[in-house]
């Protein structure tokens, strides 16, 4: 499960090529098309990054709560089903660990889908208003 924070940084994640677009649109001059991926893709990657780091911080202090006697490891007493199920989620995540490797070409790869869809319906909006005019 993960905290509040690292969900919304991932929910940015996600629709953070909305917002660049957008953003980019409401400029006088906007940037092309593949500076403002560049950037968006650069920010996704500082965005996944940041969610990963902010739920192993997460997952650290829920396990830190269930050591109760403050050495370190949760261990006799300290084993319970729930302390169990945060040293699994802990342990099992490879997803954080892994965001540094795969988080830039995992965000080119979802941006690089995202992008072409805004601009077709740019495009598509343009023509329309374009035609509904004459």
């Amino acid at each position: 499960m993960l905290g509040t924070i690292a969900g919304v940084l991932m929910f940015l994640w996600y629709v953070l090529p909305a917002i660049m677009f957008w953003r980019n649109l409401r400029k006088p001059r906007p940037r092309n098309a593949y500076q403002l991926y560049g950037a968006t893709v650069l920010t996704g990657f500082v965005l996944a990054v940041s969610a990963a780091w902010e739920a192993d911080v997460d997952l650290k202090n829920q396990m830190d709560s269930f050591d109760l006697n403050g050495d370190g490891s949760i261990d006799g007493y300290e084993r319970t089903p729930e302390a169990q199920r945060v040293m699994d989620d802990w342990a099992s995540d490879t997803g954080r660990t892994m965001v540094i490797f795969l988080g830039l070409p995992v965000s080119a790869i979802w941006y690089g889908l995202c992008f072409p869809v805004l601009y077709f319906g740019k495009w598509l909006v343009q023509k329309a208003f374009r035609n509904s005019t004459h």
